[in-house]
């Protein structure tokens, strides 16, 4: 014989499928032996979760980047209103200064009064002798430590014209000054 021989397959049991009668043959699902879950749903789940993350990082700091610019912009607007503001009330205090009225008086042909009168705003009346101002004075402007209260007395009219105003209430300004020297004046 020769080395080598043919080998020809065993017989084995035949299964015969009949499809006629409907009998199908038991099939099973046979697993094989230490395979392990697999790990692609966990990687994913990680790169999805790692993503998310950082699109809200990013977003945060878009939302906060935009916020400092417009607290930024609001800050030099009320820088910029700030100035204007000082700068109005500088004009302000420049016009209504007691030299530029007087001036804008003047142009205007006022004069300083002679004798001022009072209206009293409860009953209408006017206490004192009102008389037109002459255009032969010059306003005499006096501001800081150069303003000094006259020493010359008021006459009759002006002393009856503030002590008729004293009891409105007005303080203890210029009316409140000459109602109280009215006072002496009423008991001499």
């Amino acid at each position: 014989m020769s080395l080598l021989q043919t080998v020809s397959p065993r017989p084995g049991p035949t299964r015969t499928y009949d499809r006629a009668v409907g009998q199908r043959p038991h099939l099973e699902v046979v697993r094989m032996a230490g395979r392990r879950a697999s790990q692609v749903p966990f990687v994913v789940l990680g790169a999805v979760l790692l993503t998310l993350g950082l699109l809200a990082a990013l977003l945060l700091n878009i939302t906060l980047s935009q916020g400092s610019y417009a607290l930024n912009d609001l800050q030099d607007r009320s820088a910029t209103l700030r100035d204007q503001s000082a700068a109005l009330r500088q004009d302000i205090n420049a016009v209504s200064s007691p030299n530029h009225l007087a001036t804008k008086a003047q142009e205007l042909g006022m004069g300083p009064a002679d004798s001022p009168a009072f209206l009293d705003p409860a009953t209408g009346k006017v206490s004192g002798l009102a008389r037109p101002a002459t255009r032969t004075g010059d306003f005499t402007v006096m501001t800081g430590s150069q303003a000094v209260a006259p020493q010359a007395r008021p006459d009759d009219s002006t002393l009856a014209a503030a002590s008729a105003v004293s009891g409105l209430g007005l303080g203890n300004g210029l009316v409140g000054g000459l109602a109280a020297l009215a006072a002496p004046a009423a008991t001499r």
